[in-house]
């Protein structure tokens, strides 16, 4: 069977929420793309509810990240993006 993916843009407190979520699979991985919004960093979260914070996957400085785990993830499975505080 196959995945379903979720984007759903949130940000914490004085930052502003990356806009224009993209994901993308690509050879069974699951690509997030963002423009950048001013922020130093930006945390990944994954959850298989939505509207839930969710585990922290990742922060990265990057507007790009790479679920290489797709295969182990439940469907469906929500992704959310922060910018991170600095």
């Amino acid at each position: 069977g196959g995945y379903d993916f979720y984007l759903v843009k949130t940000g914490p407190d004085g930052l502003a929420a990356p806009g224009q979520l993209v994901i993308l699979i690509q050879g069974g991985n699951a690509v997030l793309m963002w423009p950048p919004n001013g922020a130093p960093s930006y945390n990944i979260y994954g959850e298989t509810e939505p509207f839930i914070s969710g585990s922290l996957l990742d922060t990265v400085s990057d507007t790009t990240w790479t679920d290489t785990n797709t295969s182990s993830r439940p469907s469906p499975y929500f992704y959310y993006v922060t910018a991170a505080s600095p």
